[in-house]
């Protein structure tokens, strides 16, 4: 049987042919397209005053596009998803935003699953959520302006608030009331992180460890060391030190001695510093497992991490709902 979140996320992942309608340069553009039930639906993208690229679609139906049933409004959001990258990719805009009713929460709900979506992808876009004075939900999307500091944020924007606590995984919606009674179904291939979800039902207070696998650069102290274990090491032994195999086949036994001393003073004459994080911030990605922390570090930081931790207490992380190993940190 297929699980819900797996329902979703295949509609998600259809988009519909579109075509582009018409555009004017430096102004906008409008693509076009029909749903299975003869919708006609057309995206615009405009240049406002400020520059900035506003993003909007409507629909030819009396009822709302985004609630015409049988998964429709999942294949005009994928779409509508897919012709927003399209765009991103030809133009690159440092700043686009989106604009939905806040009295429909199930539209809201779907734009903000459009934009996660997005966010995955393109990593290089922040996104805010804000309320208008007019009663619109509006999402700035911006790309970061980073430094050494903040260099890693992680590959999208992490699940806040609007999202379901780690003690009550339906809240918000996020997933149905029958996920305690169903949750093996729901699971998928992450039932090992299911399982620890489980014990935190309807206990907010109770402690739990999170981990975050991050960018490692080594710094002058740990290179020293390397250095004077790799001598070390020679002297004893005669055997290279694992870090320096590749210098030690470049140079031979007689070379390698020698060029390990020479860059041990090399090092300690450096003023170079480097800044690595130290601490799990609020706003951050995090995983319940630490098994999959090492994972998305091997697999997406070259090897070269560390893994943080950090206990907080249930109610401090929150889930959107891709996934039982990924939270967001709000505290």
């Amino acid at each position: 049987m297929k699980t819900y979140q797996a329902f979703i996320t295949e509609l998600f992942d259809k988009p519909l042919p579109y075509r582009l309608s018409h555009s004017i340069e430096d102004q906008g553009e409008t693509y076009e397209f029909k749903t299975p039930n003869g919708q006609f639906i057309e995206v615009s993208i405009i240049v406002d005053k400020n520059g900035a690229y506003e993003f909007t679609f409507d629909s030819d139906s009396k009822e709302d596009g985004t609630k015409s049933g049988k998964g429709e409004e999942f294949r005009i959001f994928s779409t509508v998803l897919k012709i927003l990258q399209e765009f991103v990719d030809d133009e690159a805009p440092d700043h686009f935003f989106i604009e939905s009713v806040s009295s429909e929460p199930s539209r809201v709900k779907l734009y903000r699953r459009m934009i996660s979506k997005f966010c995955k992808k393109y990593p290089e876009y922040e996104p805010t959520e804000k309320k208008t004075k007019s009663g619109f939900i509006r999402w700035d999307l911006k790309v970061k302006r980073k430094n050494v500091s903040e260099d890693y944020k992680g590959e999208h924007q992490s699940a806040g608030k609007e999202g379901a606590p780690l003690h009550d995984m339906t809240h918000n919606g996020i997933y149905p009331k029958d996920y305690y009674d169903r949750w093996h179904e729901y699971a998928r291939d992450e039932k090992d992180a299911a399982l620890l979800v489980n014990g935190y039902r309807n206990k907010p207070n109770k402690l739990i460890t999170i981990y975050r696998a991050i960018p490692y650069q080594q710094t002058k102290e740990d290179l020293l060391a390397d250095l004077q274990k790799a001598q070390a090491l020679w002297l004893k032994r005669a055997k290279p030190y694992p870090a320096f195999e590749s210098e030690f086949h470049k140079m031979g036994k007689k070379k390698y001695y020698e060029w390990l001393g020479n860059e041990e003073e090399k090092v300690k004459k450096s003023d170079k510093k480097v800044e690595n994080i130290s601490e799990i911030n609020p706003g951050d990605w995090v995983t319940i497992s630490r098994k999959y922390a090492k994972e998305h570090g091997q697999a997406h930081l070259r090897n070269k991490y560390k893994i943080l931790s950090k206990k907080v207490k249930a109610s401090q992380i929150f889930t959107s709902g891709d996934s039982l190993a990924e939270w967001g940190y709000a505290p």
